[in-house]
């Protein structure tokens, strides 16, 4: 015998696919941006101990 659904059980399927869709975005954002930040703080660190406190009149990139 076929399972029958009404309307709301059907709605409630949709809704949680879309949160799941939209779970996926924000990590996959809220990686990026925690990957962006360490490199870029990183980055600065290495250059602070590197060039931090001298004067540098030539700077060679």
């Amino acid at each position: 015998m076929a399972q029958e659904y009404n309307i709301e059980q059907l709605n409630h399927g949709r809704k949680v696919v879309d949160f799941m869709r939209w779970d996926k975005l924000a990590f996959i954002i809220s990686g990026i941006a925690t990957s962006m930040f360490t490199a870029i703080i990183g980055t600065r660190a290495i250059v602070n101990l590197v060039y931090g406190g001298k004067r540098i009149n030539k700077l060679s990139i």
